[in-house]
């Protein structure tokens, strides 16, 4: 199901919505409520207070039992999932005890006094100023930290509904938490998953991220709230494993980077990852020579289905691996595309597909 990515409200079904915020970057994250027999659960705050008493107004607004809310559960200790806590005092609050250990380390008050005085922190500082100046506001936020942790699972419910948490960091960060409703088919994945963006591994390792997404995979689920981005199904969760599992196929460290990007301006220009945005970050010549080398130049793009497109498909392998490290990345790229175990009823468009992939393996092989 497409589901639209607007800001405000979204009712997902069964006494489930989210709460979106476009674009889903830097800050602007996602959260959950679950409803039921007049019981609420909220999944995550958000990066202030003007934002997260806007979230709660909106579903005030929408759902009369969410006027008191009797669960927080902080799928994991990045401000903008925590800081707005203490506008839940009083409630049963919930995370992992390893979130509960870094929201410690990292209280609101100290990100407060560091916009504060930015220009103290150098290059960090004024990072974090351009991204967040005069679009959230950190003053008067208090360290709410959680009621209760736990350590590997637990079980609550909310009204007759059965809401599993489960603890998957470090991965994101030391204590990231799915939030899984078995029966509505639903899960909150907290950063696990950005939809639309890539995520920032902090703690890692990359397996344990790859392990998270995969349990999410083998859930019966058809309803994914992401922590960034829109509201997808089980259809928008494997991409991020696939550049992850390629960048553990290459060296040197370069080349890892390139893997983890190798999609990047294909498939998220519109959230402004064009190759000028990304040299900006400081990335070095030969990591944005092997990244040009593995992207879709515009007379190489099309459909499948289109005349002349394995020729322009072709070309383009050959293309990208001029570059030595854009031939790394392609056929580790390559590669793991024809691993069809992980599609339990391929289809012909499936064994087409592989077909493409491996002439293309081929054609690197010859060249």
């Amino acid at each position: 199901m497409a589901w639209q990515y607007t800001k405000g409200l979204h009712d997902i079904g069964n006494g489930c919505y989210a709460w979106l915020q476009p674009d889903g970057g830097w800050g602007f994250s996602n959260s959950g409520l679950i409803v039921d027999g007049g019981e609420t659960l909220l999944v995550d705050t958000l990066m202030d207070l003007a934002h997260t008493r806007e979230m709660l107004d909106g579903y005030r607004a929408a759902v009369p039992a969410a006027a008191r809310i009797g669960t927080l559960v902080n799928t994991h200790s990045n401000g903008d999932h925590t800081y707005g806590n203490q506008l839940l005092a009083g409630a049963r609050m919930i995370a992992s005890r390893a979130c509960a250990e870094e929201m410690a380390q990292r209280p609101p008050e100290e990100r407060a006094a560091m916009m504060r005085n930015w220009r103290d922190y150098g290059e960090a500082g004024a990072a974090w100023h351009d991204l967040y100046d005069g679009i959230f506001d950190f003053e008067g936020l208090v360290y709410t930290p959680p009621t209760e942790v736990f350590d590997d699972e637990l079980t609550v419910r909310v009204g007759a509904k059965e809401v599993r948490l489960t603890m998957v960091g470090p991965a994101h960060t030391r204590g990231d938490v799915l939030v899984h409703l078995p029966a509505d088919r639903t899960v909150f994945t907290g950063d696990i998953l950005f939809i639309g963006g890539h995520p920032v591994s902090w703690d890692g390792p990359i397996s344990n991220w790859i392990a998270a997404c995969e349990k999410i995979l083998a859930w019966d689920v058809d309803v994914i709230v992401p922590g960034h981005g829109p509201v997808t199904d089980k259809a928008g969760a494997p991409y991020i494993l696939h550049p992850l599992r390629v960048m553990l196929k290459v060296q040197p460290m370069d080349a890892q980077i390139v893997a983890v990007l190798h999609d990047v301006v294909e498939d998220c220009r519109l959230f402004g990852y064009t190759f000028e945005f990304i040299e900006q970050q400081g990335f070095s010549p030969a990591v944005m020579s092997g990244l040009r080398a593995v992207t879709k130049q515009d007379d190489e793009e099309g459909k499948h289905s289109d005349p002349g497109y394995e020729e322009k498909y072709l070309r383009f392998v050959r293309r990208a691996c001029t570059d030595p490290i854009g031939r790394l990345v392609k056929v580790a790229d390559l590669e793991d595309n024809c691993d069809l175990s992980r599609i339990a009823h391929p289809t012909d468009k499936d064994l087409n597909r592989l077909d493409r992939y491996k002439r293309a393996l081929v054609t690197i092989r010859q060249s």
